[in-house]
């Protein structure tokens, strides 16, 4: 009989399963060169769905007997490996079984694990029992399965790889194995466990995107994206230095730029590291980096670069930056990708199943791309197996973390391990980019910070400095919190002395109250505000419009979000900023006289009271604050010092010895009443030692909690979900997507409606449905939906709005 391993619904067309093992095994193999492990990814993908040779299972997926989920094909490959290392490998000295128990222990996981939404099978979990053993015992206590098992196991022998050959291939699978641990007890015994437990999560995603990418080519009939990376990389980065050679020599603010751009090219030279880029606001960080990240790709035969920018913020900016200088066109995204946010959302089932939805997803194998934070730490720790899909593409890569001070505190220690792991096991360089670094090296679970690639960074901030502070916080002694209708008195009075005005607040609500409360027809200018709640298309669209009104010197006033601070390219004569942490402050300067048009901007820092601000959520804004408020009230403190490094340095201090203190960066949660804090399921220290306690004969030797992570793990505090809004081209997306008739085109498709996505929380949108602002399009052969608003609540001025009709809040 012809053994199958997926069908087309609706369709005859069906993929041997012999086919499908076998193309997943050469993928892997692919993917798996980016850390020297190709034989040890390949295994795993070999085996992945060596229990699709089961008759149940078969019957299922020819006859139609029992449903989805019904028969358990993802254990078989993982008690193959477990049985034949019992069978066949000999282990003589205590390490070679110490190895040999981790490497089975890596294979058995991927496989056992590869449908699972929560990722990779806990081998200890926060209650001091092990899933993974759980699950791979099920066979070994079941005298049917094993006896299944054998039958199995001699088919895979007869159609896919014969018993010898599969033996020498797990030989070799061994030995790279052995070679890479070898190399992580050489760097750092202390981060051997961590880096156990990335190698892990690697192998996990090569299995993952071998297995979904192979199903998507035979469901979805297209072919595997290929590039060529380091013809890409050779083309963009001449095509950079053409267009930097072109620059305005005669003003000395390009010659300043020039300068530094020069520094990061001839660093780039250097192996590869964890570099700290300190490039002050202003000063030509985005193509700098991307300058040293096309070299050091060349150099070093890179597969990726990835720009990675803050939590809240745009990147629409960067991503068309790059379009324009590399390919011509700021609309013609071919080699870059511009990654939002996931696409298609499952909230009605977490069933293990193939899901064609998930399989057209992008995996980022792009040659850049250009992403959030959020998106950058949930493809390592968060739930779904899309996002754990694209983990291994981190890898062999450049990686720019722009702004690197907004990684959110509880993720801290989390983020210091990834990066570590990047650089000493994943072959990448890492560029932390912002005008105020953060002391990430003085945590606790420390980043292994190589350098600075900028010089003399005193005299840089000194040569950059084009704005005055005043500080409007206090009166006298005492702080001086101001109403939304203070401040738009304030900033009508002093209209006259400036007509080009952008007012930074801290929050969505606080924006759209001083937005209404500025009487546009008063002031004769154009008043816009700016948050997250409009789709970046259209804040592309809005920022364009605003940057041709400065040009004109045309009377504007923008309001935003701090979304401003980071990647826009924007100047304004004067800012008004809410005041927040100093890293904030000093990006908000840096949209004030941004390229010298006057001697001196002035930047107000102003304090809103309670009811016009609320911070009560934003507990590291209220942080940040308090820190700026002490430092403005002490006794002759000057404001425009907020600008020096040692008042940077000295915030950042006060900053992170509380969070040390507090044990915040290591992300406390509760696991079903039990305290806990996730970065400790990395290595699983204190799991191991309960667990032995209670387990002394076990040969397990890996304690980490991946599962655990996953189901914890929320970048933000509230878990969003992406709509599809009618903006643009929105609205075409929306209109194809409900005709259903787009199948040879959906992963295209889901990447070029990421500029048309906003996010909401997930815990209102059931709420949003039930009001019939949004609605979900579903899929005959999906469990996941897209999600999409009705035209009559996204508006031109204020992008989503679920309340038009009457004056109720907006939903985030």
């Amino acid at each position: 009989m012809d053994f199958i391993s997926h069908t087309v619904e609706g369709s005859t067309d069906f993929q041997l399963l012999r086919e499908h093992l076998i193309n997943a095994k050469n993928l892997a193999e692919d993917y798996g060169t980016d850390i020297d492990i190709p034989k040890v990814t390949g295994l795993a993908a070999l085996l992945h769905d060596l229990g699709k040779y089961r008759v149940a299972f078969q019957e299922y997926i020819q006859n139609g007997v029992g449903h989805h989920g019904s028969v358990d094909h993802s254990s078989f490959g993982a008690y193959f490996i477990h049985q034949f290392i019992n069978e066949h490998s000999q282990a003589e000295s205590e390490k070679d079984r110490l190895y040999l128990t981790w490497f089975g222990e890596t294979i058995e996981n991927a496989i056992m694990s590869h449908h699972n939404s929560l990722g990779l099978k806990d081998f200890v979990d926060a209650h001091v029992n092990s899933p993974f053993l759980k699950r791979l015992n099920k066979v070994e206590e079941d005298p049917e399965l094993k006896d299944e098992l054998q039958r199995v196991i001699q088919r895979f022998f007869q159609e896919v790889m014969g018993e010898k050959e599969i033996s020498d291939y797990f030989d070799q699978a061994y030995k790279e194995f052995s070679l890479l641990i070898d190399k992580c007890f050489s760097q750092d015994k202390k981060t051997l466990l961590s880096n156990l437990f990335f190698i892990e999560t690697y192998v996990y995603s090569c299995v993952l995107d071998a297995d979904r990418t192979d199903t998507a080519t035979f469901s979805l009939d297209q072919p595997v994206k290929r590039y060529d990376y380091s013809a890409v990389f050779e083309d963009y980065y001449q095509k950079l230095n053409r267009q930097l050679a072109g620059m305005n020599s005669e003003k000395e603010i390009n010659q300043l730029r020039s300068a530094m751009s020069d520094e990061c090219d001839d660093f780039a030279e250097k192996r590869d590291g964890i570099y700290q880029l300190s490039i002050p606001t202003g000063g030509g960080k985005t193509l700098a980096g991307m300058r040293y990240g096309l070299k050091r790709s060349i150099l070093s035969h890179k597969k990726h670069i990835f720009g990675v920018l803050p939590l809240i913020t745009i990147i629409e900016q960067n991503a068309r930056v790059y379009r324009e200088t590399f390919n011509g066109d700021r609309l013609d995204n071919q080699n870059i990708l511009e990654f939002h946010s996931n696409v298609a959302q499952e909230l009605r089932s977490n069933k293990e199943k193939d899901d064609l939805l998930d399989l057209a997803e992008d995996s980022w194998n792009s040659p850049i791309t250009v992403t959030t934070m959020v998106q950058f730490l949930n493809c390592i720790f968060a739930s779904g197996t899309t996002n754990r899909r694209r983990f291994h593409n981190l890898c062999n890569s450049v990686i720019i973390l722009d702004e690197v001070q907004k990684v959110p505190v509880k993720c801290l220690s989390l983020f210091n391990k990834a990066i570590n792991f990047l650089k000493e096991v994943g072959h990448c360089s890492i560029l932390l980019c912002t005008a105020t670094q953060p002391a990430l090296g003085d945590l606790k679970a420390s980043l292994k910070i190589d350098g600075e690639i900028i010089q003399d960074l005193s005299q840089r901030q000194e040569d950059f400095k084009r704005v005055k502070f005043t500080d409007l916080t206090r009166q006298g002694i005492q702080e001086h919190p101001i109403s939304s209708q203070e401040l738009a008195e304030l900033i009508t009075y002093k209209f006259n002395d400036s007509q080009r005005i952008l007012v930074i607040l801290n929050t969505i609500g606080a924006v759209n109250q001083l937005a209404e409360n500025l009487d546009s027809g008063q002031l004769n200018c154009k008043v816009y505000a700016l948050t997250t709640r409009m789709c970046a298309a259209h804040r592309q669209k809005l920022i364009k419009e605003i940057k041709d009104r400065l040009a004109q010197k045309l009377p504007t006033i923008c309001v935003s979000t701090p979304l401003i601070e980071a990647g826009v390219d924007i100047s304004f004569e004067t800012v008004y900023r809410s005041v927040c942490g100093l890293d904030s402050i000093v990006q908000a300067a840096g949209r004030c006289n941004r390229n010298g048009e006057r001697d001196r901007g002035d930047v107000y820092l102003v304090l809103l009271n309670k009811d016009s601000e609320k911070l009560d959520k934003l507990r590291e804004i209220k942080w940040g604050q308090k820190i700026v408020l002490n430092m403005l009230a002490q006794k002759d403190f000057d404001p425009d010092s907020l600008l020096q490094t040692k008042v940077i340095n000295n915030y950042f201090d006060h900053f992170y010895q509380e969070i040390d203190q507090s044990e915040l960066s290591g992300y406390p949660t509760s696991d079903e009443g039990r305290d806990i804090h996730l970065a400790d399921y990395i290595e699983g220290k204190q799991a191991s030692r309960d667990y032995l306690q209670q387990n002394s004969g076990s040969e397990l030797k890996a304690f980490s909690g991946s599962e655990t992570i996953a189901k914890h793990f929320e970048v933000i505090d509230q878990e969003t979900v992406s709509v599809l809004v009618p903006y643009g081209k929105g609205s075409d997306f929306i209109a194809l997507l409900n005709s259903q008739n787009y199948q040879d085109s959906l992963s295209e498709i889901f990447k070029e409606v990421q500029p048309y996505l906003v996010n909401v929380f997930k815990n209102m949108l059931r709420g949003l449905i039930e009001k019939e602002v949004v609605y979900p399009i579903e899929f005959p052969f999906s469990d996941r939906e897209v999600y999409t608003v009705r035209d009559s609540y996204y508006q031109e001025e204020s992008g989503l709005n679920y309340q038009i009709k009457n004056s109720e809040s907006m939903i985030f």
